[in-house]
């Protein structure tokens, strides 16, 4: 095991160097959250996965007024419950393989992508 320590917009990897990666309820309070996914998609070596879990918008989901709401409150304290994760994909060669909803009548999903 690697015991190197990093932040997850610059990992301390060489380009290719895993087969897969977890992100376990991170793209939703990092800031920067493309940096780390061009990261992911940089330290992954290609046909490699990522698995994501984690509260995102649908992508035609627009947030009910509650969810917009508590987000004022959420954004400063913990976490932005209105990310999108299709934009943060944008600048990556990372492709949805699987995208179904998770906890909390699906305001949490789990997302397969591969490179």
């Amino acid at each position: 095991m690697d015991a190197r320590v990093g932040d997850a917009r610059r990992l301390p990897w060489a380009d290719g160097e895993f087969d897969a990666v977890i992100l376990h309820l991170v793209l939703a309070v990092m800031p920067e959250p493309e940096r780390g996914l061009a990261e992911v998609d940089r330290v992954l070596r290609p046909g490699g996965r990522a698995a994501v879990f984690d509260k995102f918008l649908a992508p035609n989901q627009a947030p009910s007024v509650a969810r917009r709401l508590t987000n004022v409150v959420a954004r400063v304290l913990f976490s932005d419950l209105n990310r999108r994760l299709e934009p943060m994909l944008a600048e990556t060669d990372l492709v949805i393989e699987r995208d179904e909803p998770a906890a909390f009548r699906g305001a949490y999903r789990v997302i397969g992508l591969r490179r």
